[in-house]
């Protein structure tokens, strides 16, 4: 059987024979689908389970309707009660062994350890048969956050591009990449947009990108990171659930805004207006220290294996040690990762501020200079370690 002869043990040659023979006819089905939801409970969804075929056993089984045969009122309910996940999850392990059965070196690299679970569903969800090689060499060098700033980066770039199979970025790309979404954070796209403005293409100003094939926002050719190229290539569709009253109001807004003068889609202009709003300035609103600070992170903690948000002023170099108030000193950490990780000598951070050293544990299990990771294995992939 192509996804592993998961059903071998039981004696059958392929699921189809198994389905037929076993599942669809007699008085034994029950008994038998038993035997392999036992089978299936035993194994945990991990990295192992992935790469031993234990996912690939579920694929299998729900092809095969085993949940339903068994006499639960839902998937939901069977992977809840049986295997002590949730069914995201278990779907996402699926959809990685689906991914996996097409690009098998993501299997075999989670099963040699040289990447994490994290990391392997990442590289599965961007890249294709002609670019796993690449990402997967990008995932041994990358902390899962980094990695998934990198792929989220690709397919943006993808998805404006047309591109079908984005390679990783390098690191020119992913810097520009970086600075839009800190011009998105701080304002400045807004006030392009507000005052009429624009990022890229031809501006005529000469501040952002000259260069009229580039990619708006982004100094990237068309095609650089993929030469093919799809319909509607540089759209996306958003969906949204309204109240039927709701609804009906902006359906009135829409058709007033289109017997205006205004230009361009409906979209945009509220877009526009959101925005014209929100920059108004404050006059009661007071200063935040360190606000800059927080932008030049886009208001995410600065540790390679953390996602948080709440911000906390961190110095490098310690104020009482003589570090100093500057830019190049000062850093961005959550709570956890300033107070209860880095202040308990579990977590280390070296200057300056646009290279840092980070060591991860008090034996620095884990090391990453920058962006790279130096040193350490994939068992750190979740977000607000406590270690």
């Amino acid at each position: 059987m192509q996804n592993g002869g998961r059903f071998t043990e039981l004696g059958f040659s392929s699921l189809g024979a198994y389905t037929l023979e076993r599942l669809g006819r007699g008085k034994r089905w029950a008994e038998d689908t038993a035997r392999v939801a036992t089978k299936l409970a035993a194994l945990p969804l991990t990295r192992d389970a992935v790469a031993n075929g234990g996912v690939s056993l579920a694929l299998d089984f729900w092809e095969a309707d085993g949940w339903r045969r068994l006499g639960y009122a839902s998937a939901g309910q069977y992977v809840r009660e049986r295997l002590g996940v949730s069914f995201s999850t278990l779907k996402a392990r699926m959809t990685l062994a689906r991914r996996c059965a097409r690009m098998p070196a993501v299997a075999a690299t989670l099963d040699a350890g040289a990447i994490g679970l994290a990391s392997a569903q990442l590289v599965a969800r961007v890249a294709q048969p002609a670019t796993v090689a690449a990402w997967l060499a990008r995932a041994a060098e990358r902390t899962t956050k980094h990695l998934r700033e990198e792929v989220e980066a690709a397919e943006s770039i993808a998805r404006a591009d047309g591109a079908w199979a984005p390679a990783p970025p390098d690191p020119d790309t992913m810097a520009e990449y970086i600075d839009l979404e800190r011009a998105m954070v701080d304002g400045r796209v807004a006030d392009l947009v507000v005052g009429g403005g624009q990022m890229s293409g031809d501006p005529g100003d000469g501040s952002v990108d000259d260069d009229p094939g580039s990619t708006p926002g982004f100094g990237t050719p068309p095609g650089q990171m993929s030469g093919k190229l799809r319909p509607g290539a540089g759209r996306v569709s958003l969906r949204f659930s309204l109240r039927e009253d709701l609804a009906q109001l902006w359906h009135v807004v829409e058709t007033l805004f289109q017997r205006s003068a205004e230009v361009g889609p409906f979209a945009a202009f509220l877009v526009r207006s959101f925005w014209h709003t929100w920059l108004a300035p404050d006059p009661n609103e007071r200063p935040i220290a360190y606000q800059h600070i927080y932008e030049r992170e886009r208001h995410r903690c600065a540790s390679p294996v953390c996602d948080n948000r709440d911000l906390t002023p961190h110095h490098l170099l310690f104020r009482s040690h003589g570090g100093a108030d500057g830019d190049d000193n000062v850093v961005g950490l959550c709570v956890t990762c300033h107070l209860t990780l880095l202040h308990s000598c579990r977590l280390s951070a070296e200057p300056p501020a646009d290279d840092i050293r980070w060591s991860v544990g008090r034996d620095a299990f884990l090391t990453v200079r920058g962006r790279r990771r130096e040193h350490g294995g994939f068992y750190v992939e979740s977000a607000s370690p406590l270690w």
